[in-house]
């Protein structure tokens, strides 16, 4: 609470950064606990300062304020110290049996691999079309004389800075509400490998239509560009959540979630730091040849090359079926 505060009142930038820092930290290295099976009984230093500080808290205002506990204030489950002590006898209880460790062959299988080059592949094209877009918007209109259809021209929208940051707020408070009752839905009612191989096959058709806009009469060009942006921003919503499910739930052993999610955040990170370096030089050559349309279809290439692992993937039901009879 008192990093809250000052964050809240803070009167530089520098002391709203550090107060962030510290909340953060406190958060969670006193407040979270392990979940990955191979360590979570393992001696977490922070839980156990985080009790020592409770610990005396209590005993403190127990000497300057009393026990305010009677029968009727009393928790109907017991003190807190009671419950510490059943679950740490049932955390001893429980502690899992020495087991084998697990191979590569049990993370880095036939469906977490797809997974992998699929989430890379949306986070490389996602991330060059969300570079472009405000370049796009700050170019230049063309001269319409320069203009030969239907692919040789290469003006953008001529806005300002101003009006490039207006629409990507609209764009983000709309699509909020999308991803959070549209979204849930929709997997629910179809399926999470469904939704990833529509929104999949809708990708290109958005990054091919996009540097046609410019062409659209001045009354039409931004409203349409935001309905383009904002179906870019619900499809985005939709492809990250639907990845990482299929990817959580590729593993056989879940005690490799670590490991594959230390990957995935390699290798996607590979994939968004290729974008800048392929997106850069790609538009500036698209402009200098008058041909617009270059960049965008790049993109769409790229997002053509996501649809095989996606559409490769396999429900986890058909997966766990097909591992069953191997096995057998």
């Amino acid at each position: 609470m008192v990093a809250s505060l000052v964050w809240g009142f803070s009167t530089s930038l520098w002391q709203a950064m550090v107060a962030r820092a510290f909340l953060a930290i406190i958060a969670v290295f006193l407040g979270l606990r392990e979940t990955l099976v191979t360590r979570k009984n393992k001696t977490d230093i922070g839980l156990l300062l985080k009790d020592k500080v409770v610990q005396r808290w209590t005993e403190w205002k127990k000497v300057y304020f009393g026990d305010e506990k009677s029968g009727e204030r009393e928790p109907l489950l017991g003190s807190s110290d009671m419950q510490n002590e059943t679950l740490e006898v049932v955390e001893s209880d429980s502690q899992p049996q020495k087991q084998e460790p697990i191979s590569w062959k049990d993370i880095l299988t036939r469906q977490s691999v797809l997974c992998l080059i699929a989430y890379s592949m949306l986070g490389l094209q996602s991330g060059v079309y969300d570079m472009y877009i405000p370049i796009f918007m700050y170019h230049s209109r063309q001269d319409p004389s320069a203009i030969h259809l239907p692919l040789k021209f290469s003006g953008g929208f001529g806005s300002s800075t101003q009006t490039i940051g207006a629409m990507y707020a609209i764009t983000g408070s709309f699509s909020i509400p999308f991803q959070f009752f549209f979204y849930p839905y929709m997997a629910r009612r179809i399926g999470v490998l469904k939704c990833l191989k529509i929104v999949t096959l809708i990708y290109p058709l958005i990054y091919l239509l996009t540097p046609f806009i410019t062409l659209l009469p001045s009354s039409l060009r931004l409203i349409t560009l935001f309905i383009v942006i904002y179906i870019k921003a619900c499809l985005t919503s939709f492809s990250y959540p639907c990845a990482t499910v299929m990817l959580s739930q590729s593993i056989r052993d879940t005690r490799g979630l670590g490991t594959l999610n230390g990957i995935l955040t390699a290798v996607s990170g590979l994939a968004r730091a290729l974008g800048p370096a392929i997106g850069g030089p790609s538009f500036t050559i698209g402009v200098k040849v008058g041909y617009l349309i270059l960049p965008f279809g790049i993109v769409a290439g790229m997002a053509l090359l996501a649809m095989p692992p996606v559409f490769l993937l396999r429900d986890s039901a058909s997966e766990t079926s097909d591992g069953d009879i191997e096995e057998e």
